[in-house]
């Protein structure tokens, strides 16, 4: 727990510093310096994801490679996997037949998630902001494991020059982990003014969704055993009300930078109106199996997606730094709220073989 806490400050200092000392106008020797700053500290996460041992679910995806390596074909992999997402049950599969083991999974995870790491770092406005608030997700023992995959996935779909590497990233995504779905359907659709009519329909097909995702999910659950009880037993609204202040305080962020903002307003990366419907559907779910939050968790990214391009682009440097401050205060309270209410769950043992 202390690498992660320690890390988790490095990233926070530098990202001060950056949004201290940013200009609008920078030299390009000043970027380049970032680069090279930001490429070492994904560098970094490459290095504790690669060398870890332990985390979430980490014993349940031992045997999901044990039994993928032990299926004399494909289909047989799927059938011995049925509620895991097809990609990721052929990722494991390809693998072992290599002749790979486990750790080598690991390393092409922990390398996907750095690319997505670096290129959010190094090519989005304000990029540092949303690497901080993501710590919670990608240090706290969900390193690499399919959300997180999945996440970087969609990250580097959202970041990259390249369009085949964004297309890519796209199809492989869901079929890691299908909480990536939602993301890629708000940047779908996040800057199409979409009609009332067209707003409830889509309202219909999402509750429709839910349901049977729901259903889906519910068995899914059962491969978590007592892995997710210290989740599940949690009430409902315990859950929910959590959620809904975290989501809360990043929008008030973001709101209140954008009213500060001196520029022209850039265009908005999505639409609140397709995030918000996104984002209470899923709530909804969290109210059948609050197992059901750790989906929800990744539309913070969008919440704070937004957020960040706002601070990014405010030109007084003392309300920038003051946002981030807020961000990062609640980021080490997350930290420590994590540690000690999922201990045993989330202990992770980094640089172990």
């Amino acid at each position: 727990m202390k690498t992660i806490y320690i890390v988790s400050l490095v990233l926070i200092a530098l990202t001060s510093f950056e949004l201290i000392s940013k200009n609008h106008r920078t030299a390009v020797s000043q970027r380049y310096a970032w680069n090279v700053i930001w490429l070492a500290f994904s560098l970094t996460v490459f290095a504790l994801a690669s060398f870890r041992v332990g985390g979430s679910d980490w014993e349940n995806y031992e045997i999901v490679f044990n039994l993928a390596a032990s299926s004399d074909s494909l289909p047989m992999a799927f059938a011995k996997n049925p509620l895991l997402e097809p990609g990721y049950v052929a990722l494991n599969y390809l693998v072992a037949k290599l002749g790979g083991d486990r750790r080598d999974l690991i390393y092409i995870e922990s390398g996907i998630t750095s690319l997505g790491t670096f290129l959010v770092l190094t090519r989005v406005p304000g990029g540092a902001i949303i690497v901080t608030w993501l710590i919670t997700l990608t240090f706290i023992g969900l390193m690499p494991v399919r959300q997180t995959v999945a996440i970087s996935l969609v990250m580097i779909a959202f970041a990259a020059t390249s369009r085949k590497l964004r297309l890519i990233s796209t199809l492989i995504a869901p079929s890691i982990h299908i909480s990536s779905i939602p993301l890629l359907v708000a940047k779908q659709f996040g800057k199409k003014h979409l009609s009332r009519s067209a707003l409830t329909g889509l309202a219909l097909m999402s509750a429709v969704a839910t349901y049977f995702t729901t259903k889906l999910l519910s068995d899914k659950l059962a491969l978590y055993r007592d892995e997710a009880s210290g989740l599940t037993d949690l009430a409902p609204g315990t859950v929910i009300g959590g959620k809904i202040v975290t989501l809360s305080f990043i929008v008030l962020v973001g709101y209140f930078a954008s009213k500060k903002k001196q520029t022209a307003p850039c265009p908005s990366f999505f639409d609140y109106k397709i995030l918000h419907l996104i984002t209470i559907v899923s709530l909804a779910m969290a109210t059948i199996n609050p197992g059901f939050i750790r989906l929800t968790s990744v539309f913070e990214i969008l919440y704070m997606w937004i957020a960040a391009e706002n601070i990014y682009y405010l030109q007084n440097k003392k309300i920038r730094f003051f946002l981030y401050s807020m961000i990062a205060f609640v980021v080490i309270c997350k930290l420590t709220k994590i540690s000690l209410q999922f201990e045993d769950i989330y202990s992770v043992r980094f640089f172990s073989v």
